[in-house]
């Protein structure tokens, strides 16, 4: 069975839910006292799709500001980018590091559409 490997990031503010998230995807655990990450986190999750296995190579980026100029170095090269906010902060929605990693993720060649229900 062939292996496809795709890089995940996860960019948004600190406190968000990044790491909430991809603790509940890759373990499905949900943690209510989560530490904040520290520059990033990398976790992997391999899902069957069809014929094929699908490896996740998730990058949990840290959301503190002293971080952001961090996030390209491992947002560069990534399939998908995943923003997240918090939907009762409006300012969360709306930081640099959100939308210039969206915007290199959008201008990849390749498209992946997800498989995990």
């Amino acid at each position: 069975m062939a292996i496809r490997e795709l890089k995940v990031c996860l960019l948004g503010d600190t406190g968000v839910g990044k790491s909430s998230i991809v603790c509940r995807f890759v373990q499905d655990h949900f943690d209510h006292n989560i530490s904040p990450t520290i520059g990033a986190s990398f976790m992997t999750k391999t899902v069957p799709c069809g014929n094929e296995l699908h490896k996740f190579l998730i990058w949990d980026t840290a959301g503190q500001e002293r971080f952001h100029s961090l996030a390209p170095m491992y947002y560069r090269g990534s399939a998908a980018a995943v923003i997240v906010y918090d939907i009762t902060k409006q300012d969360s929605f709306h930081t640099e590091e959100m939308g210039e990693g969206a915007e290199r993720t959008r201008s990849r060649e390749h498209c992946y559409g997800h498989c995990w229900k």
